[in-house]
């Protein structure tokens, strides 16, 4: 697949997906958890790539609030590092939960 076509397709993809990224970040905004204590997001973010066909493993790494989600396989991995935590006293000024659900 050319990279051009690859373009194209997370676009569709993030086209497709808009209102459940939207509604997900203003849940996690509206719900702020410092770090560690993250359990809403964590499970929201868990339950909704496993809507979408993820294998969820959540706690993982020794921490509770961690997951890894698995979808597919081949010679290629990708991988999304989240931040979805809050500041203490402001809550998601540092747009946190934008991070969480742009990937």
């Amino acid at each position: 697949m050319s990279i051009d076509k690859a373009k194209e397709r997370a676009k569709a993809a993030v086209t497709e997906a808009r209102e459940t990224l939207v509604e997900v970040s203003a849940d996690i905004h509206s719900h702020p958890e410092l770090a560690l204590r993250e359990t809403r997001a964590a499970n929201l973010l868990s339950d909704t790539l496993e809507a979408q066909g993820f294998a969820v493993e959540r706690g993982v790494y020794g921490i509770e609030t961690a997951f890894r989600g698995v979808w597919g396989e081949g010679p290629v991995t990708v991988a999304y590092l989240l931040e979805y935590d809050a500041l203490p006293g402001i809550g998601h000024a540092c747009g946190h939960n934008l991070i969480a659900t742009a990937g």
